[in-house]
């Protein structure tokens, strides 16, 4: 039986990839028609997994259509809430606006930002006609992931912009959390280093928001492999008691992995026991000898 699934499935993302194939690279839908009526005589439900289909093709907003356009005619079940969100859509629009040339991903020029914004109404805008149930104001999350890794602060800050002011672009868009803000932590420590990011969090106290562990240990994970690791993450762990702020059992994991130093392991192991946390030694080999 098992065998069995793992074919269906197999066979099953094959079409889907033969569909996003055609979907970038054939101008029209006729062999996409073809694919899908091919699929069907196999039943096959080819929407079940075309989101992370779709997702690994990055196929653009343009391909995204014909796929949405065709796949309802072939299964009426398939609405396009279950064939892409709403982030990935508008992640394909600015795709989309990238491979023409009007948006330039690692610019932060006012002028280039000042068109990335243009390009992120104009995409809100196509993705709300999809009127998708998942439609909140985390829609440019994955582009600000793209932009974070960018180390674009401006673009994630234009973002953050956008999102948080009502317009009639973001009208009807029910409230996320503080997604962007945490993107505006890695962008900059991508652009600027880690301990950088700490102005970040004074920023967001500055903005009423409230913090918490959860953001201090999005730059302890960028201390791990960093030649100043241990120092820099002593500096954001006093940082962070010395702003009353608790931590929690992903922290001390996180200041774990920074280094296998066994003294550096020791004092954060010593610390952990403070909160109720026990954690154990990484990267020790422990060797037990038995009596013969």
């Amino acid at each position: 039986m098992f065998s069995i699934q793992l074919e269906s499935y197999a066979l099953r993302t094959l079409y889907e990839t033969l569909m996003c194939a055609y979907a970038e690279l054939e101008p029209g839908t006729t062999k996409l028609k073809a694919v899908a009526k091919e699929a069907l005589a196999k039943n096959l439900r080819l929407y079940a997994t075309m989101r992370l289909t779709m997702k690994a093709f990055e196929l653009g907003k343009t391909a995204i259509d014909k796929v949405i356009a065709v796949i309802p005619k072939y299964w009426p079940q398939a609405t396009a809430a279950k064939i892409v969100t709403s982030a990935s859509y508008f992640l394909a629009c600015m795709i989309d606006s990238v491979r023409k040339g009007a948006v330039v991903i690692n610019d932060e020029t006012p002028n280039n930002i000042s068109l990335m914004r243009t390009a992120m109404e104009n995409a809100i805008i196509e993705t709300k006609k999809l009127e998708l149930a998942d439609l909140d104001t985390g829609i440019c999350g994955l582009w600000a992931q793209l932009m974070a890794s960018y180390g674009n602060t401006r673009a994630v800050r234009e973002i953050i912009d956008l999102m948080s002011k009502k317009s009639n672009v973001t009208s009807g868009l029910k409230q996320y959390h503080d997604i962007y803000w945490a993107q505006l932590i890695n962008a900059q420590i991508s652009s600027q280093g880690v301990l950088s990011a700490l102005k970040i969090l004074d920023e967001m106290r500055a903005a009423g928001l409230s913090l918490s562990s959860h953001h201090y240990n999005r730059i302890f994970y960028a201390c791990i492999n960093h030649p100043e690791g241990t120092s820099l993450a002593m500096k954001i762990y006093n940082n962070l008691r010395s702003n009353g702020l608790r931590p929690d059992d992903a922290t001390f994991k996180t200041m774990l992995s920074v280094s296998k130093n066994t003294s550096y392991q020791l004092d954060v192991i010593k610390e952990a026991k403070k909160f109720g946390i026990t954690l154990m030694l990484q990267g020790q080999v422990r060797i037990v000898l038995k009596r013969t």
